[in-house]
């Protein structure tokens, strides 16, 4: 069994001359991270939490990493900045873990979400929280469809 909860990144900050790359999150999206953090259910704890190296995306990840106390298990990926497709990546993801974090950007992360399960969560909202899982044993073998929705939270 494999589980993955998408992530959107919180609410950020939208300076003048500052690059989309750099954006930090405004204190709403602080707040709002750490109440998703704590809201999460005990059995979605990740053993990794993948993230963006953008700003705001690693900004998010670090709050959950630390309201979970699992600063540890953080991981910055680079290519999930500008992923038009999660798939390749998922398939990418060491079957040692059996819960997966991923923090990203809209809209990529909702047509994740809709590709894997075919429910169409809305449009992920900052901070959204999209829990799948799979029947399988290996992240290899995760294809469109072959996910169930098992968790959906947003900030309210």
């Amino acid at each position: 069994m494999k589980t993955i909860l998408f992530i959107r990144h919180a609410k950020s900050d939208r300076p003048e001359f500052v690059s989309d790359f750099k954006r930090t999150l405004a204190e709403r999206g602080r707040e709002d991270a750490k109440r998703a953090a704590i809201r999460l259910p005990k059995e979605f704890l990740p053993d990794r939490i993948i993230t963006s190296a953008a700003l705001r995306a690693r900004e998010t990840a670090e709050i959950f990493a630390q309201t979970l106390k699992l600063a540890d298990r953080l991981m910055i990926e680079d290519s999930i900045y500008n992923a038009d497709n999660y798939l390749p990546i998922v398939q990418k993801i060491d079957d040692q873990y059996s819960t997966v974090f991923f923090v990203g950007h809209n809209p990529a992360i909702t047509e994740a979400c809709e590709l894997l399960t075919g429910n169409f969560p809305l449009r992920m909202r900052t901070c959204s929280v999209y829990g799948v899982r799979f029947a399988l044993d290996s992240f290899t073998a995760i294809e469109k469809l072959s996910g169930s929705e098992v968790y959906f939270d947003f900030p309210k």
